[in-house]
């Protein structure tokens, strides 16, 4: 059996030629919004390359595999619009230890916001991520300009690194810090340390940060984007919307899903894994 579990351009195509050739059953598993990626390109020479890469080399290819991973509901249903059968198609999110992320208590989270130098009678509003224009970087520096206008009872803190970053660094001040890059490590100390998640992107999958969010137990307020509206109860897509929401100041944490859990995650990877050796070899169609 081949197994692609890392990027669908350009090992994925070598998994499906490799299993095509060789009669060997396959898997292979899309992280991203492939679908979506002639509309990013700019230009209308790069729109057509991608359009070609992904829209037709790369499904066709596809469509050879005994099973195609996707990370959520919103991918499978984009996958089976285009022509994919729906047993072939398997939904199992990326692979997540949760108790890397533990959920923090009332009183811990005032610790923690002291031990990192945050007001503990401030409600502290944490963005992780790149900060480009695609992750809507402009958009949360336009909630965070109105909120800290409007209030003084909000704190922000903003971990990544991207395009955007000089502006948060030019605006850091008392309630709103700007940390740049956190190792793994600590990172979890932020999550605990805070009462809400915003993430108000443009285009994404299933983010990894969401995910950590949700395992830490805070309550987010997120763009209504690809996987994100299928495991966050609260999306927005204005400015307006987003500012409402934090100045309302009722926030409610998000459910986990039965999945945020390693030895249930095992147990789909296994099962997929062995549904796949006991079938048949890899068909077009």
């Amino acid at each position: 059996m081949l197994v692609n579990l890392s990027d669908p351009f350009p090992s994925g195509i070598l998994v499906n030629l490799f299993s095509l050739y060789y009669g060997i059953p396959s898997i292979t598993r899309v992280t991203g919004d492939i679908l979506g990626e002639k509309d990013r390109a700019s230009g209308v020479l790069r729109k057509a390359v991608k359009y070609v890469i992904y829209n037709l080399l790369i499904l066709s290819l596809f469509k050879t595999t005994n099973k195609l991973v996707v990370l959520g509901q919103d991918s499978k249903n984009k996958f089976a619009r285009r022509g994919f059968s729906q047993d072939r198609l398997v939904v199992l999110p990326q692979p997540f230890k949760a108790d890397l992320f533990p959920q923090s208590s009332f009183r811990k989270r005032g610790a923690l916001k002291k031990s990192l130098g945050f007001k503990p009678e401030r409600k502290l509003i944490l963005y992780v991520g790149t900060l480009s224009y695609g992750k809507g970087a402009d958009r949360l520096i336009e909630i965070i300009k109105r909120v800290t206008l409007q209030s003084d009872e909000y704190q922000f803190c903003i971990i990544g690194l991207g395009p955007f970053q000089e502006n948060f660094e030019a605006n850091s001040d008392a309630r709103i810090r700007y940390e740049g890059f956190v190792s793994r490590e600590n990172i979890s100390n932020y999550y605990q340390a805070s009462d809400l998640f915003i993430y108000p992107t443009r285009s994404d999958s299933l983010p990894n940060v969401i995910i950590e969010a949700i395992s830490s137990g805070l309550p987010i307020a997120a763009s209504p984007v690809a996987e994100i509206p299928y495991l966050v109860m609260n999306t927005m897509v204005s400015v307006d919307e987003f500012v409402k929401y934090i100045l309302n100041g009722k926030f409610v944490p998000e459910q986990r899903p039965d999945w945020f859990n390693w030895v249930r995650q095992r147990e789909m990877y296994l099962d997929l894994l062995d549904s796949v050796s006991k079938g048949k070899q890899a068909k077009i169609g």
